[in-house]
């Protein structure tokens, strides 16, 4: 039924924006086409990803023979991520480039295009890339958490790396398919008169850089915590504790090697003058130093209560 009312009243609206947009087109409208493409692209392929992810995983417990326990039947399961998924990949196809919002003439795949050169579509790619790096990095750290169980025990349960495995396979290939087209965005509008490239391309790799700090000094923070509580005798049953030093050593060993990466210390021959005084490098600058007064003070108070 939704169907059915929907797509004629989408189908006339679209042509209705199509034949004004040959007419003429606003700057301030064509930001708002812009807008409203980049953000269902932005959703539309966060939320394909994910049911993707879902299916690759039911594909997984198949292949290895792995029962996992689930609270619906595995043929709704993949009904409804099957369904999703493909509704969603139909919207990202059709908001990706603008082809729902096409003119007849009036696109090219010339890099003077302006539509290769505008700000929104690019930023909805970075966000995504963004999304694909925190995923591949959280089953980055739950892949080497499984796999250091079979050494120190206690050993972790398969479905741990069927889920692991099949959500680090989605987020790493979208990872790289939305980095290529974000460089060949930033790579098309370099050729014109834009000021907003470099910023973008920064923008997303020092929130990679804060991520991957902040998941790296959380681990040092929980595994220093460990140690103390072991030295004043308050650690928690072995099991327990084992389980939980291997996980934060897996988080360290994932966050640490990505900061180092995507960071760019002063005296960094990638870093210009221009960058170390760039809004996203003194932005993630003040993220950093914000996030540790507010850990400190808080800390202070708690110290401060317990003597």
């Amino acid at each position: 039924a939704a169907i059915i009312t929907a797509t004629p009243i989408l189908l006339l609206h679209r042509w209705a924006l199509i034949q004004d947009r040959a007419i003429t087109e606003t700057a301030t409208g064509a930001a708002v086409r812009r807008a409203y493409l980049a953000f269902v692209a932005g959703v539309a392929a966060i939320v394909a990803l994910g049911n993707a992810d879902e299916l690759v995983r039911v594909i997984f417990d198949n292949l290895f023979g792995i029962a996992t326990e689930r609270d619906v039947p595995q043929v709704t399961l993949v009904a409804d991520s099957a369904g999703t998924l493909v509704a969603a990949t139909i919207a990202w196809a059709t908001h990706h480039r603008g082809a729902i919002l096409a003119v007849s003439g009036r696109t090219s795949s010339d890099r003077a295009d302006p539509e290769r050169r505008a700000f929104l579509p690019a930023l909805y790619r970075m966000v995504v890339v963004t999304v694909a790096v925190a995923f591949t990095l959280g089953n980055v750290t739950r892949m080497l958490d499984w796999a250091a169980s079979f050494v120190v025990g206690p050993p972790g349960s398969p479905n741990v790396a069927v889920a692991a495995s099949a959500s680090l396979l989605t987020y790493t290939l979208a990872w790289w398919g939305f980095r290529h087209s974000f460089a060949r965005d930033l790579g098309d509008a370099s050729n014109g008169p834009t000021t907003w490239v470099t910023t973008l391309d920064r923008t997303h790799r020092y929130a990679v850089t804060v991520v991957a700090l902040a998941v790296a000094a959380t681990g040092v923070a929980q595994l220093v915590s460990m140690v103390l509580d072991s030295r004043i005798g308050a650690s928690p049953d072995g099991v327990t504790s084992l389980r939980d030093v291997r996980f934060w050593v897996a988080a360290t060993s994932t966050g640490l090697p990505t900061w180092v990466a995507y960071w760019r210390p002063s005296g960094h021959p990638g870093l210009d003058a221009r960058e170390t005084a760039s809004k996203p490098r003194r932005g993630a600058l003040y993220v950093v130093v914000f996030a540790c007064a507010v850990s400190l003070l808080t800390a202070g108070v708690w110290v401060t209560y317990g003597l």
